[in-house]
């Protein structure tokens, strides 16, 4: 349980096992620039790098933040994340890119 106005941290890894294409990933609430990192609680989660791309076969840590509001709070949930694979078309030489959607489980 985290304690009111108190942050918890946790490292997660992202890893980009392909030889060939790199992958850019954001997470889409995330997106602190427009305020829209908190839960709907009011408890606030952070992400950093909240995007980015990762090269073939390297991997980025990311910071997750979660700041309880005025309550004490327990986490369980999921965090949007989206990926984007960047191919190139060996026939012409085309830049292709795949789009997935991953969900990073949360609990604390």
């Amino acid at each position: 349980m985290v304690k009111p106005l108190e942050s918890t941290y946790k490292m997660i890894i992202i890893y980009n096992l392909s030889p060939t294409s790199s992958l850019n990933f954001d997470f889409p609430e995330q997106n602190i620039a427009e305020g829209k990192n908190s839960f709907t609680c009011g408890d606030k989660c952070v992400i950093e790098p909240n995007n980015g791309e990762i090269q073939p076969n390297e991997f980025v840590e990311l910071k997750i933040t979660l700041t309880a509001d005025s309550s004490p709070s327990c986490y369980e949930g999921e965090i949007e994340c989206n990926v984007v694979w960047n191919h190139k078309d060996v026939q012409d030489a085309n830049q292709v890119n795949e789009k997935e959607t991953l969900f990073l489980r949360v609990k604390k």
